[in-house]
């Protein structure tokens, strides 16, 4: 889809700052040439107050509607045009309007006078067409870039029993539960009787457990 809108805002960005650019260079070469001559300052001036008119309507508004075409001209044909970036394809078209306007168009220069043909039309013209690419190349790429939404700082939150990290804690030695003895069983009567038959010392009978004197010789046992 062709960017009509961002061709625009480019081509008329671009020419503003392109014709800044080219009345501060006006100015500049007047000083210096100013400065050749025998010259007061406050003449100076007066002459640059009285160019600055024409340097701005040369270089700025000139600049808007270049722009405003090259914008357009550069939006239809963004993806035929070969080169990495916005700056490389914007040379490129350039270098296709210097052709176009300063060896074919500007070639009437040449008949008048072919030092100032070379200088302006080729240098110069070489010079400006390449400074163009780079600005608006430039510009294209800043107006493509989507806006960044300002980073918001994390809000706290108290964390919920499940995020909790439980806290390590140490193993306890445990002591050992005390020994218990065997349980004691009381021995019955039954067991605690002597049950080895007993007998009479005297006699040698027989005699029941228990019993203090023998049954058949009644000797105290």
């Amino acid at each position: 889809m062709v960017d009509f809108v961002r061709g625009i805002k480019t081509g008329i960005a671009a020419g503003i700052v392109y014709g800044i650019i080219y009345v501060i260079f006006m100015i500049i070469v007047v000083v210096i040439f100013w400065q050749s001559i025998d010259v007061t300052a406050s003449d100076m001036i007066a002459v640059i107050v009285s160019l600055l008119p024409t340097w701005i309507a040369g270089g700025i508004i000139s600049g808007i509607i270049l722009g405003l075409i090259f914008g357009l001209i550069y939006a239809v044909v963004y993806n035929s045009i070969p080169g990495s970036s916005a700056v490389a394809k914007a040379a490129i078209l350039s270098l296709i309007g210097w052709a176009i306007f300063h060896l074919g168009i500007g070639y009437g220069n040449y008949i008048i006078d072919p030092i100032y043909y070379l200088v302006s039309n080729i240098m110069f013209g070489l010079i400006n067409w390449f400074i163009w690419a780079a600005i608006f190349g430039k510009l294209w790429s800043n107006y493509g870039m989507p806006a960044q939404a300002p980073m918001q700082q994390p809000m706290y939150q108290q964390p919920t029993p499940a995020q909790t990290q439980p806290v390590y804690q140490a193993p306890h030695p445990q002591t050992p539960p005390p020994a218990q003895s065997p349980p004691q069983t009381q021995p019955s009567p039954q067991l605690q009787t002597n049950t080895t038959p007993k007998f009479c010392s005297q006699c040698g009978s027989p005699v029941v457990p228990n019993t203090k004197f023998c049954s058949q010789c009644g000797f105290k046992l």
